[in-house]
């Protein structure tokens, strides 16, 4: 029963869009009468284009839509290319405080507990860099993914309400 009334739902929102072109296509019918009979000797100003506004109101809400997440897409994608650079700048600093403390624990002969002290400072850097470049990858990977995202998925979204909307207005 529940498969029937989705059924009938999908049949009924294609003839509620079959009914909207039509009316869209009547009404610019109409409209290029009144313009190549009648308001060409009043003199009105041509228009050749009149859309129905309930199925205009859908492309437009359509284009906004994706629009919009075209936005947010970008705006994830600049964030994460941020912390990639700062993740990569951070590991960059670690690995060089780890080198500066394990060459100073080197050179400390005179006090040992100074000494241990540069070696487990040196050994936290390098615990830390070696956790921040485990995120390195998949966040490289899930910012490669955002890019993919944007320029097929979008673009092609696009395409496809620009051509709807083609084969809609023709």
């Amino acid at each position: 029963m529940t498969n029937q009334k989705k059924e009938r739902r999908t049949s009924y929102n294609r003839f509620g869009f079959k009914v909207a072109i039509l009316s869209q296509t009547f009404m610019e019918s109409v409209q290029n009468t009144f313009n190549n009979t009648i308001g060409s000797s009043f003199g009105l100003k041509k228009n050749t284009r009149c859309i129905a506004p309930i199925v205009d109101g859908q492309v437009d809400e359509a284009m906004k839509k994706v629009e919009n997440l075209k936005k947010f897409i970008k705006g994830s994608q600049e964030n994460i290319k941020r912390i990639i650079n700062s993740m990569e700048a951070t590991i960059e600093a670690e690995r060089s405080l780890t080198a500066l403390y394990n060459e100073e624990s080197v050179k400390e002969d005179k006090d040992v507990d100074l000494r241990i002290r540069y070696l487990k400072i040196g050994d936290s850097f390098n615990r830390d860099n070696k956790e921040l470049s485990k995120y390195i990858i998949p966040l490289k990977n899930y910012e490669d993914w955002l890019n993919t995202f944007l320029t097929k998925a979008i673009g092609d979204t696009e395409d496809t309400i620009n051509l709807c909307n083609q084969v809609r207005i023709e």
